[in-house]
């Protein structure tokens, strides 16, 4: 999908074949973004080994705040699937944080773990995945 010249496409107005430039920067994005996240639930399970009662009861506090804001409509099928998984076996909660499946990261998208995690652990986390970012955050941050 590289040009003669090594550059993806520019010479068919930014599209190689049927994907776009901007197409495969998205894909590239979302590739990385799901790496850094799973890293990071992967954290959180280790948390949630070591104390789950206090980090189950911040996920079930999440996931009741979102509930509220559907009120009597239909709730979408990831909340009621977190739902579960906060109610049921430990073992399938910690399976779910850990999976590379198309369902667990697409979960993972829509994580009720908010707060688990402090500022420096998600970017110690990020230092491994993206450091090239996570030096962009920091000066940000700064």
């Amino acid at each position: 999908m590289v040009c003669r010249r090594g550059e993806w496409g520019r010479r068919h107005g930014g599209r190689v074949g049927s994907l776009s430039t901007r197409g495969v920067w998205k894909i590239d994005n979302r590739r990385r973004r799901d790496r850094r996240v799973l890293a990071e639930h992967q954290a959180i399970a280790e948390r949630l080994r070591a104390n789950p009662e206090a980090v189950r009861a911040l996920a079930v506090d999440n996931l009741a705040r979102w509930s509220k804001e559907y009120g009597s409509r239909r709730r979408p099928g990831w909340l009621v699937r977190w739902e579960d998984l906060l109610a049921g076996p430990p073992d399938h909660l910690l399976d779910m944080l850990n999976a590379e499946t198309e369902e667990a990261i697409r979960l993972r998208r829509s994580s009720p773990f908010l707060g688990i995690l402090t500022f420096k652990e998600r970017l110690e986390i990020l230092k491994t995945i993206d450091p090239e970012l996570a030096k962009a955050v920091e000066a940000f941050k700064t």
